[in-house]
């Protein structure tokens, strides 16, 4: 059994993983984890850098009694699951980079619709990539 830690991109919150968690929750830990400012976060300020990101995450680890684990992150919970891997080497048995890099340019459509969601957190969801746009048109609809 491994320890799954799962880290959600900018402008999402751990809702993003809930597939992964059902299906790997059923085999190994898992812990979707919201970073500040995210999910069931929202009250707390957000982070500003992927380092202190790294620190709430190996902390989360640390409650959820996991001493290490495979960090699998999400577009910028990628640039959060790099950092702790290179500043927490010890607490990584695996890395996983979905969509992400050591280098992300936004575009600005990501952005702005980003700053609307954290100016207005009740309002319905607006996806940051159409889905359209995510899956190949050959994909079968199971894996939507």
């Amino acid at each position: 059994m491994a320890n799954l830690i799962f880290i959600h991109g900018a402008g999402e919150d751990a809702r993003v993983w809930e597939r992964q968690v059902a299906l790997f929750g059923q085999s190994h830990k898992v812990l979707a984890a919201d970073l500040p400012g995210r999910g069931f976060r929202l009250a707390e300020t957000p982070l500003t850098s992927h380092e202190e990101n790294a620190r709430d995450i190996v902390r989360q680890m640390d409650r959820a009694g996991m001493a290490r684990g495979v960090l699998i992150g999400h577009s910028m919970g990628g640039g959060v699951a790099l950092t702790a891997a290179l500043d927490h080497p010890e607490r990584l048995a695996g890395l996983v980079l979905v969509v992400s890099g050591a280098r992300l340019k936004m575009h600005p459509d990501f952005l702005e619709k980003a700053r609307r969601r954290a100016e207005n957190p009740g309002a319905p969801a607006e996806p940051p990539v159409a889905l359209a746009e995510t899956v190949s048109p050959a994909a079968s609809a199971e894996c939507l």
